[in-house]
């Protein structure tokens, strides 16, 4: 039988009859759960001991693989705390395991002798295994004071908050006062604690009634729209909390903080779901908000995410500014005001602030060029994490290029001849190797002593020193292998990929800065097609960062590559001009002189076997014909003819395979 005392009303009272299961179960519970003294408390009408007490809590076994759990918490402030508790419980009770929840029941009510406080109690059915039921009984008690504690320091951040009466100072010293009590520590050792960051967060929040505007604005979109939005978004504003520094919170509106906790926790649902249904392919969503700090000052809130297609790619802070900067240049990230959410293994989330210089106004193109643009320049930007390779050297392959080089020494005023080879990477440096052969005349140098006074950046080491013959009998002929290292994040691309022939030209510069002039016997090729690319940057101007690394791709991409060479500069530039004009009509045609020039665009993954097959039927000799490939579905013709009948079939063939005929 209850003690009359307490006998308990629900909210609203209307909601069930005294006599009502649920009723006399709760009654039951807290009759188990609460001490005698609060019970005869309860029962004069008193409540002093009861409200010091709560949250409280209290288990019972059900049989040998089941587990009640019941509390009792005050209804106001406390928006969220059957979630919290019942998450908390699943994965704490056995540390490595989440436990099924198999029943569970909440009621919000007032007990008969005290009418004007309202309570909330919740009662929660646990599934065990029979060999943990000796880890939860043990672990029982600690997670239950976690759980209280927590749930104390919201309560009083947020009726703290609500009071309207007290400056942000005697907000900030009543916080730090309640959580010395709760936490029964010194009060200058919660300066640090998690609990003291998520409260003066809270605290920040409280001015100018921020906090209740944020739980009204998620509130509503729970409510309006549910599908989306679920009592997660408590967990969601926990997170927030304690990654925000009081920096953060301090300088925005209530309304700017709601908007990124809530986009952050839909995003990252979306992409959830579009990983789910297409697991293989990139999504990315963006949203861009325009707000102010320290009142007047005009900043772009950047949120970010995408899901991770391969386990060593890390994006991360500078990925982000990088991929912004891409499409505004010279902006910043604001201080404080970046956060990283890797929660879950296959989606990441990022929201950064960033201004421009003197914190200058956005213009209109500017933000929706950063709409338009931003989630194409994150695709370039992602940066992945390289493994290196473990390849022993060939040298039978080292010994054959030395004594090709060596043969080249024909006469005594020949130069020294030197080929230079990529060998490996490591995270941080490139490695290339470097074969030598020269002639030691009388006033030649010592080839280390030349290292040693070159006193260069780069890493110069010597593997070996030989000599390998003479000439005519006379003048030796010295071979050397050499290993140099270089700084590789100088060479970096915008997409992160390492601009190896930059790196090689850096080498191959500071290799002559060292011994004097030689001959680079295998970068002749290399040089001629700087030369062009060069010119042809010459030719086309100052380009966006985008245009530069879409014109290298292009450039690189023309076969055969000695055409890269040999044609000449005003008609690839015009070529390349089509490729920029794409995104008007799939396919673009244009003449210069005797070349005609052809660029098309289409969905179809085969697009470009199709056409390459209807070429081979044409019988264009390949000195005439110029072609290039971007992935994954643009291809490129340079066609040199004399008259109209072979463009004719060949634009023919790029239009019907367009169509998909």
């Amino acid at each position: 039988m209850v003690p009359m005392s307490l006998k308990i009303i629900p909210y609203p009272a209307s909601a069930a009859s005294p006599k009502d299961p649920l009723i006399l179960t709760v009654e039951q519970k807290l009759s188990r759960i609460l001490s005698p003294k609060i019970k005869k408390e309860i029962q004069r009408g008193e409540s002093s001991d009861l409200l010091e007490s709560v949250p409280i809590f209290g288990s019972q076994k059900a049989g040998s693989q089941a587990l009640w759990i019941s509390f009792i918490s005050q209804w106001e402030y406390m928006a969220g705390m059957g979630r919290y508790v019942d998450d908390s419980l699943c994965r704490w009770l056995v540390p490595g395991k989440t436990l099924p929840i198999i029943g569970a029941s909440r009621l919000s009510f007032s007990f008969a002798k005290l009418p004007r406080h309202r309570f909330f109690f919740g009662y929660t059915l646990f599934e065990l295994e029979s060999q943990d039921m000796e880890i939860v009984q043990r672990n029982l008690q600690a997670v239950f004071e976690e759980i209280r504690l927590n749930s104390l320091a919201v309560y009083r951040a947020r009726y703290i908050s609500s009071m309207k009466s007290l400056s942000l100072d005697q907000k900030n010293q009543m916080v730090q006062e309640n959580l010395t009590k709760i936490l029964n520590v010194p009060k200058k050792d919660t300066d640090q604690s998690l609990f003291d960051q998520m409260q003066n967060f809270l605290m920040k929040l409280g001015r100018e009634d921020k906090v209740g505007q944020i739980q009204k604005t998620i509130a509503r979109l729970t409510h309006t729209r549910p599908k989306a939005f679920d009592r997660g978004m408590f967990a969601e504003m926990t997170y927030f909390t304690v990654l925000f520094k009081d920096q953060f919170a301090s300088k925005r509106d209530a309304r700017h903080i709601s908007r990124v906790i809530a986009l952050h926790y839909l995003f990252k649902k979306m992409l959830l779901d579009a990983v789910q249904r297409l697991p293989n392919e990139r999504h990315i969503s963006v949203k861009i908000y325009k707000t102010t700090i320290n009142g007047d000052q005009p900043v772009l809130g950047v949120l970010l995410g995408l899901n991770i297609l391969r386990e060593n790619e890390r994006p991360d802070k500078r990925f982000l500014l990088e991929a912004v900067r891409a499409c505004i240049p010279n902006i910043d990230a604001v201080k404080d005001a970046y956060l990283f959410d890797r929660r879950e293994k296959k989606v990441s989330l990022f929201y950064m602030e960033v201004h421009k210089p003197l914190f200058a106004p956005f213009a209109f193109e500017e933000i929706n060029l950063l709409r338009t643009k931003l989630a194409f320049e994150a695709k370039k930007q992602i940066e992945s994490d390289v493994h290196p390779i473990f390849l022993p050297r060939n040298e039978e392959e080292i010994a054959r290029n030395l004594i090709l080089l060596s043969q080249q020494l024909k006469y005594n005023r020949d130069l020294p001849q030197v080929s230079i080879h990529y060998e490996k990477q490591t995270e941080s440096e490139l490695s290339f190797s470097i074969m030598m052969a020269r002639l030691l005349l009388p006033k030649t140098k010592g080839l280390r002593e030349q290292i040693l006074r070159g006193q260069s950046e780069l890493k110069f080491t010597i593997d070996e020193i030989r000599e390998i013959g003479k000439l005519k009998r006379k003048i030796p002929k010295e071979t050397a292998i050499l290993r140099v290292s270089v700084d590789k994040s100088a060479f970096f691309r915008p997409d992160y990929s390492v601009d190896l022939l930059r790196a090689r030209q850096r080498v191959a510069y500071e290799l002559g800065r060292i011994i004097g002039e030689y001959r680079d016997f295998n970068g002749g090729m290399i040089l001629k097609q700087e030369e062009a690319l060069f010119a042809l940057r010459k030719q086309l101007g100052a380009m966006p960062q985008s245009d530069e690394f879409l014109l290298e791709e292009y450039f690189y991409s023309i076969r055969p590559g000695v055409m890269q060479t040999v044609l000449p500069t005003s008609v690839i530039k015009a070529h390349f001009h089509l490729l920029q004009k794409l995104e008007k009509a799939p396919l673009q045609i244009e003449k210069i002189d005797r070349f005609y020039l052809f660029l098309a665009q289409d969905a179809s993954a085969d697009y470009k076997e199709r056409v390459e097959i209807a070429i081979e039927n044409l019988k264009i000799p390949s000195y005439e014909l110029t072609s290039c490939h971007l992935p994954p579905n643009i291809i490129g013709y340079i066609l040199r003819a004399e008259n109209d009948d072979l463009p004719k079939q060949l634009k023919e063939v790029l239009e019907i395979n367009l169509c998909g005929r």
